[in-house]
């Protein structure tokens, strides 16, 4: 009976760590894919670059001139760039991580500065949303016994 229930724990063990195995690798395919989608939208943004470069030189060249005709272009480089950032965003999250609202990168809960570009980070930021909510509850609990103490105090005064 001993062995019976000494196999059904390595069993539960052994099903326990392939479920981690299972997450994990889930995690990092999709790290992965964001970091696939990072690339394609860099390279589509040089592509761009190169193009606009090439159009603003050949006008150069010819003694044209330069107005807003690149408007499109531009227009395309900047979605690139948008969405690069917007994988970025989804990565550091990913991660439980935030971005750095100066060099976008990687910020973890308790760093002061960007390891990146050194700049200071604002306390604003919230890693967990659920933090936020107890420091807002916290508050509001602080506030009103702050008020039971003043009517407290007022009380006794009254009372004297």
């Amino acid at each position: 009976m001993g062995d019976f229930f000494e196999d059904l724990g390595k069993r539960i063990t052994e099903t326990a760590a392939q479920e981690t195995t299972i997450t994990k690798t889930e995690e990092v395919v999709e790290t992965q894919k964001i970091k696939s989608q990072i690339r394609v939208e860099e390279r589509n943004k040089e592509r761009d670059l190169q193009h606009l470069g090439k159009l603003v030189y050949d006008r150069f060249q010819k003694g044209e001139v330069i107005d807003t005709v690149f408007v499109e272009l531009c227009e395309a480089v900047a979605q690139h760039e948008d969405a690069v950032q917007s994988y970025l965003k989804e990565l550091a999250q990913l991660k439980g991580m935030e971005l750095c609202k100066n060099c976008k990168g990687e910020l973890e809960s308790d760093m002061a500065y960007c390891p990146k570009c050194g700049t200071k980070v604002e306390e604003e930021i919230h890693f967990d949303t659920e933090e936020a909510e107890e420091t807002t509850a916290d508050e509001g609990v602080d506030d009103s016994a702050m008020q039971t103490v003043e009517e407290t105090e007022t009380v006794s005064e009254e009372e004297v």
